[in-house]
């Protein structure tokens, strides 16, 4: 459980926050120069430093291709005769491509400024200093039908118009699936245009620094069945293209060949990305991560803000923003393995968050990327947290899928379920997790083998995300040679599709002699429910496990006075009354601890009002960073308190003067005939795919020093399905290689799975016997 210790009620960042601690394709061009003079028409444009004269003209620089393929880059490279102040800013100069397709449809693509540098200085160095290659502008388009396409490239100035006719071209059909969509509904999915399913198996690159590292990656991807990766374009990021060594608008176009390579590679490798735009870190101004000094919108560094807030509000700084959006999409939005453009990560860390500010400003700058993307790329944003504040967020109609983050779950699998399970009921949209993990407190420390990563791995695609957790620790990841859970899972999937496919329900069952008291792990939540101040009585059942938050279970335990000594009016102790049939414990475990050395959190315990114990957890001021780090990792562990067989009055009091934030659990405590296992899968009438699970097979479980008890036998009745034959394949879920086969027969639509000694977890497939309802997952 974790406790959140500051001298004031925290803020979402101190209650959540923990987890920040190649190929190349050529354009071989020669010149050939047109130009057609049209009208003028003048004041549709500011004022360049060159304009279009009577004489100007565009060059092509070579002949433009004549064959394309479906899908794929179409570049042309081109000049103008006239050079601008800011060529990244359209209302300087506006370039764009009009194509019609072979249906008679009008794509308009917009181009972008660009220039070359020596191959090698883009693979290995950080920032360049020689001399760089020829300047230009380009053109990318990616045509989606196979046939003639015509086409022409049009410039725009203050002056005037000049546009310049492309040579027809013919597009050949691809084995490329196309570009990635949203389905709506409550079984939400990402699909290619050609209708296959895809589903990302990746994680957080935000560590690599070159372009080699990307690729050795990517590499790794390959032999583990892995398809995409996040990476950033924010400060701290090999990408970051709009830094302070430039005014805000102004691009480094260095660091965006860096990306071009990077682009090229994932073609090469078959891995689809999400690029994230934009990071807290670099709107806020204290400890941790304090960025804003170096961000090129801060008014000190020539941008238009005066203080972070103004970001979002500015019209100066949202123009300019508009035109990085148009950029990005000009240079990158032809390639299909852009996956989704993530335009912010966890706003809602940045001090004095102003929640309708930062809602209004995605739905801004969403729609306009709508507007000027001709492939209708997906996008997004996430919140530490996805249901901790602003729930009209993802609500919003320009946003087209729910990025959720889940960190230091005791039971990822309990926990990505309901989280699943919610946002598909209450949004409509698919869902993906675009961080999970746990953060430094834990890290390597008590998770060793991996366990949370493994089950995450399940879980989540197996109850209703669109694919694998995007995991941020991946140093984590390598050092504990975890890349096999990656492949086990794709080796079992291999050849399906969930497109279509929803949660499923099971039944399960367990002889009343299994002996085993399952665990209750009370869900924890990331902001105070209303009503949860003052004091709460909790009580708790012991025949079922608890599937959604409590209502009156709070995230901040108040103290009983304040650091000036006046009482606390949300002083809320909280009163559990629980009844074990058997032994057990109470288990509390500390998170974070802010505020003033003096001070301290003093949680005493007391059952049937007797005092058992008496936890104190001191305040360190966050101002050191690093010594709030460590005296974090030193304070967080977890408090066991046994608790015999019978009924209990068992009340938990902060008595000191910081506020806490608390998770707990109870520890052998469900009845003996609840089934301690865990059924989760995706399915229709006539296949499924299943995840069982133990659930003691925990990272927090192996952490507090106890293995997992073994499952003798238990009864899945697995209802929905039409009546027929069955063949069943029951998979190793850590090698994913195939155990065993059987065919079995639905009785009035239900099949009846047995399973014998489950000491951890395995998978499933069900498929009706002489269908075929496999499609390819693209590698």
């Amino acid at each position: 459980m974790h406790f959140l210790i500051v001298s004031r009620p925290p803020s979402l960042l101190q209650a959540c926050w923990l987890h920040r601690t190649m190929a190349v394709a050529c354009v071989i061009l020669a010149t050939q120069t047109v130009g057609a003079q049209l009208p003028n028409e003048p004041g549709k444009l500011a004022s360049p430093s060159g304009a279009f004269g009577p004489s100007s003209g565009i060059t092509f620089e070579g002949h433009p291709p004549a064959r394309a393929a479906l899908y794929a880059k179409y570049e042309v490279g081109f000049a103008l005769d006239r050079e601008y102040d800011n060529p990244f800013d359209p209302e300087q100069i506006s370039v764009e491509a009009v194509f019609e397709s072979p249906s008679g449809k009008t794509i308009r693509v917009p181009g972008f400024s660009y220039q070359d540098y020596p191959a090698d200085s883009v693979r290995r160095e950080k920032s360049f200093e020689g001399k760089a290659g020829p300047s230009g502008w380009r053109i990318r388009f990616a045509p989606s039908e196979s046939g003639k396409f015509q086409g022409k490239i049009i410039a725009r100035d203050r002056a005037g118009q000049k546009e310049i006719k492309l040579p027809e071209f013919v597009v050949s059909p691809s084995d490329n699936p196309g570009f990635i969509r949203c389905t709506a509904g409550t079984n939400g999915r990402t699909v290619f245009d050609s209708g296959r399913m895809f589903m990302p198996i990746g994680e957080c690159l935000w560590m690599p620094r070159t372009l080699d590292q990307f690729e050795t990656h990517f590499a790794e991807y390959e032999k583990h069945g892995m398809n995409y990766c996040r990476f950033f374009t924010s400060h701290d990021s090999m990408f970051c293209f709009e830094n302070s060594r430039r005014p805000a608008g102004q691009y480094d176009l260095f660091i965006l060949r860096k990306l071009d390579y990077l682009f090229d590679a994932m073609a090469a490798r078959g891995v689809y990305a999400m690029p994230c735009l934009e990071m807290f870190t670099d709107f806020r101004i204290t400890q941790p991560y304090p960025y804003w000094e170096q961000n090129p919108y801060n008014a000190k560094n020539g941008g238009p803000c005066r203080s972070v807030s103004e970001f979002f509000v500015n019209a100066e700084a949202r123009r300019l923003y508009k035109n990085r959006l148009r950029y990005f999409i000009a240079r990158y939005g032809y390639s299909t393995n852009l996956f989704c453009l993530q335009l912010f990560a966890e706003a809602n860390y940045i001090e004095h968050y102003d929640m309708a500010a930062v809602r209004t400003w995605h739905q801004e700058m969403a729609a306009y990327l709508r507007s000027i993307d001709p492939y209708g790329h997906p996008v997004s944003t996430s919140m530490a947290a996805w249901d901790s504040q602003d729930k009209a967020l993802f609500a919003l109609p320009e946003i087209d899928l729910v990025l959720n983050e889940v960190y230091n779950a005791r039971d990822f699998a309990g926990k990505l379920a309901r989280d699943n399970r919610d946002v598909l009921a209450e949004y409509r949209k698919p869902v993906f997790l675009a961080e999970a993990g746990l953060t430094f407190e834990y890290l390597g420390v008590t998770d060793s083998s991996g366990l949370h990563i493994h089950n995450a791995i399940w879980a989540n695609p197996l109850s209703g995300g669109i694919g694998v957790p995007s995991f941020w620790w991946t140093s984590y990841i390598r050092e504990k040679n975890l890349l096999p859970h990656f492949k086990a899972f794709s080796d079992f999937i291999k050849g399906g599709d969930f497109t279509g496919l929803k949660p499923v329900e099971a039944r399960i069952s367990t002889p009343t002699s299994a002996g085993i008291h399952p665990d209750l792990i009370i869900p924890y939540p990331y902001i105070d429910p209303p009503g949860s101040k003052g004091p709460q009585t909790i009580t708790l059942p012991n025949d079922r496990f608890i599937e959604r938050d409590l209502p009156n279970m709070p995230h901040l335990f108040h103290p009983r006075s304040r650091l000036d000594g006046k009482p606390d009016p949300d002083h809320n102790p909280i009163t559990f009354l629980a009844s074990f049939p058997a032994g057990g414990s109470l288990i509390i475990l500390p998170r974070w601890v802010d505020g003033p050395v003096a001070s301290s959190v003093r949680l005493l315990v007391r059952v049937d009002d007797q005092l058992v114990k008496e936890i104190q957890y001191p305040g360190c001021p966050t101002a050191d960073w690093k010594a709030f780090l460590s005296h974090s990792q030193a304070t967080c562990v977890p408090t066991v308190v046994n608790i015999s067989r019978g009924r209990h009055r068992i009340v938990l009091d902060n008595e000191g003067t910081l506020v806490c934030s608390a998770s707990v659990d109870f520890a052998n405590y469900l009845k003996s005939n609840v089934p301690n296992l865990r059924v989760l899968g995706m399915g229709d009438e006539e296949r499924a795919y299943l995840w069982v699970q133990n659930r003691d097979n925990t990272w927090w479980r192996n952490c507090l020093g106890k293995k997992p008890r073994v499952v003798k036998s238990a009864s899945i009745s697995l209802t929905g399905l039409r009546r027929g034959r069955y063949d069943v394949e029951w998979w190793n879920a850590y090698d994913g290689t195939l155990l065993r086969r059987e065919r079995m027969a639905s009785r009035d639509g239900t099949l009846e799975l047995k399973v014998k000694r489950l000491e951890t977890d395995l998978a499933c497939k069900i498929r009706k016997a002489g269908s075929d309802q496999s499609r390819s997952i693209p590698r």
